[in-house]
């Protein structure tokens, strides 16, 4: 069996039990059958992956807000990987470990839940519910992750929408609907964070240079009994001459 499958099967794992646990991954792999790596995880994974916002000096802390259930689902999510591998080459379960930033992201949920000085035989606990529920999950739809897996040996590269309609072929667009909704949050997200960082970049700009404009600002209240016709006329632009309201 090729390092290639292995990776196919560890990404897809991932992806199957984020969608069935409401979330939108998509999945890559790259490399050969000999040296090969993936990754998986909501937006649009292209070849080569980018990994440097799961860098393990960016797992710190990930849990720190999150209520039990949902750290419970991500270690689920991020166990996948391993217990996917596990189920396609027959392994025991008793003799399956999480390991590398898997681990670490695992671990993180455990702390999060315990604190920081969380023993090993928590963490080892921790472990097991998330590996167990990962394996639920697979089990119960296996034919659909190796679907999943085949599709993304064979293309390298599939969004979540093709996760959803890889493993769900039969569901009426139901699975990849919901896929494609999230996805779409997400990308309205980034539009919306890089506009905001436009905005307030050109802000920055209009103030050191022509300065920003101030409107009626410092006019003063009109004398009693008068009142004030026209503004004090001010020609810098404003957010409305951007298209801004």
């Amino acid at each position: 069996m090729s390092r290639l499958r292995d990776v196919a099967y560890h990404e897809a794992g991932h992806a199957c039990v984020a969608l069935l646990l409401g979330k939108s991954y998509g999945c890559a792999v790259f490399g050969d059958a000999a040296e090969g790596g993936g990754l998986a995880g909501p937006g649009n994974l292209s070849e080569p992956a980018d990994v440097s916002e799961y860098a393990t000096d960016k797992i710190g802390g990930m849990h720190r807000v999150s209520d039990m259930k949902t750290i419970l689902n991500d270690g689920a999510v991020t166990a996948a990987g391993v217990v996917a591998v596990a189920i396609l080459k027959g392994e025991r379960r008793d003799l399956v470990y999480l390991r590398g930033p898997d681990r670490q992201v695992v671990d993180e949920g455990a702390r999060g839940i315990c604190g920081d000085a969380a023993d090993l035989f928590e963490l080892r606990a921790w472990h097991a519910m998330a590996m167990a529920r990962a394996w639920k999950l697979l089990s119960d739809h296996w034919q659909g992750v190796e679907r999943v897996a085949r599709e993304l040996e064979a293309k390298r590269h599939l969004t979540a929408v093709e996760v959803a309609a890889a493993m769900f072929p039969n569901a009426n667009g139901a699975y990849a609907r919901q896929a494609k909704d999230r996805q779409l949050e997400i990308d309205a997200s980034e539009i919306r964070i890089r506009a905001e960082r436009r905005l307030g970049q050109m802000i920055a700009e209009q103030k050191r240079t022509v300065g920003l404009n101030t409107g009626t600002a410092g006019a003063g209240r009109p004398s009693l009994g008068s009142t004030q016709e026209e503004p004090p006329k001010d020609d810098r632009p404003t957010l409305a001459d951007a298209g801004i309201s």
